[in-house]
């Protein structure tokens, strides 16, 4: 498997907030699952759950707030678009990892 979907699924799951138990496994819904076994990158099943939970924060922001949350919301407004259109599920995959980088950078 490819290092940028690795890499992404532990971000999704970070932010997922899935907990990660001794040994570098994740614990999801009562299964053990190492980086490699997540699924964002290829379920959809997996993957709206956390796309829906963006799109909460994202109708928290403040209408005035847009020059804060300017390139989280292109971002945000490419992944519904991606999803919408029927893209392949690796395109939202892609915009929600950046997103996610995106909004953890801003909010600390």
């Amino acid at each position: 498997m490819e290092q940028y979907i690795i890499e992404g699924n532990r971000l999704i799951a970070e932010f997922d907030m899935l907990s990660m138990v001794e040994g570098g496994f994740y614990s999801i819904a009562g299964y053990l699952r190492t980086a490699d076994e997540l699924q964002y990158h290829s379920s959809w099943d997996w993957l709206m759950p956390v796309y829906q939970k963006i799109c909460v924060i994202v109708d928290d922001w403040a209408i005035e707030d847009t020059d804060k949350y300017g390139e989280g919301l292109i971002l945000y407004n490419i992944a519904y678009e991606r999803i919408g259109d029927g893209e392949p599920i690796t395109e939202a995959f892609s915009y929600i990892v950046q997103f996610i980088n995106w909004y953890n950078k801003t909010k600390s």
